[in-house]
């Protein structure tokens, strides 16, 4: 495969399409959406579908008192990115506070929804969180119901990323709880197993939507429990983009550097599975590199 074309594949992977497509010169941006195109006007469409989504349901779960933040997705892609589209999503996140999950699901099947996977009650107690699944329009639309934001049980021991460690006093989602949900999107989510999810840290780490209030992510970060993963994500994103602010801001926070070992075992090139046949190896080092996370304080 011609290198362009390897490259646009890895970005099309790891959900960084659009953005690699607006730094291309002119004539490989031209072929390269010419060839990706199914792949754009399916995440345009389905962007478009999910927004629509997710204010209906913030408009239904107003109304019927249930708090809930719309995290993720359309938050990163219209407060982290320079152009909303840059930044695609597949799903709906919702986190709301774990005592309103039964009004919930009432509200999601009035809606239309209904479950996928486990028991309902067994999934929200065992991952934190419920999958909703409809069809407007013959498009299928995940949303995510989530009480804690990190979903396995086994990662979540002495951790916790719920409304109440995120919410600011407004019911806003602050610059710096964006980049704390990042970061542990990236780390504790996918154990940087993709790109997407460490370019957010870096653009909140770079003030794209605002100022980051340090010492509220240092509190947090404690209360949390997220310490490890949060200083992994920014030690990693500041190599992988050579971003100096992710070390000014580590060390800002009192985060130490993570361990050697894990640095090493966790890299750039590790993140978009770079090592040639080393596809073992890469499963390997992340899953040591999660192990890790279970045990850091």
């Amino acid at each position: 495969m011609p290198a362009a074309a390897l490259l646009v594949a890895l970005a099309r992977d790891h959900g960084v399409l659009p953005t690699l497509l607006a730094r291309l010169p002119d004539d490989e941006r031209r072929a390269a959406a010419v060839s990706q195109r199914p792949v754009l006007e399916g995440a345009a469409t389905q962007t478009l579908v999910l927004r629509q989504v997710a204010q209906a349901l913030r408009r239904q779960l107003a109304a019927a008192g249930i708090d809930a933040l719309v995290v993720k997705g359309p938050s990163f892609a219209d407060r982290l990115y320079k152009t909303p589209c840059w930044r695609p999503f597949t799903d709906l996140d919702l986190l709301l506070h774990r005592a309103d999950f039964p009004r919930a699901r009432d509200l999601m099947r009035a809606a239309g929804y209904r479950p996928e996977g486990m028991a309902l009650k067994h999934e929200a107690a065992a991952y934190g969180e419920e999958k909703w699944i409809a069809n407007p329009g013959g498009l299928e639309v995940l949303v995510e119901l989530h009480w804690d934001m990190i979903g396995s049980p086994t990662l979540r021991q002495g951790r916790r990323v719920d409304l109440a460690l995120l919410q600011a006093e407004d019911g806003a989602e602050t610059p710096a709880a964006l980049l704390l949900v990042a970061a542990v999107h990236a780390a504790y989510g996918h154990a940087f197993d993709r790109l997407q999810p460490l370019v957010d840290v870096v653009q909140a780490v770079r003030g794209a939507a605002g100022p980051i209030d340090a010492d509220w992510l240092s509190r947090r970060a404690t209360e949390g429990g997220l310490r490890p993963g949060l200083a992994l994500a920014l030690d990693l994103a500041g190599r992988a983009f050579g971003e100096p602010a992710c070390d000014t801001l580590r060390r800002a926070i009192g985060l130490k550097r993570p361990p050697l070992a894990i640095r090493c075992l966790m890299t750039p090139a590790v993140v978009v599975g770079a090592e040639t046949g080393a596809h073992g190896l890469m499963a390997w080092r992340r899953q040591a590199v999660r192990e890790w996370l279970k045990r850091a304080r």
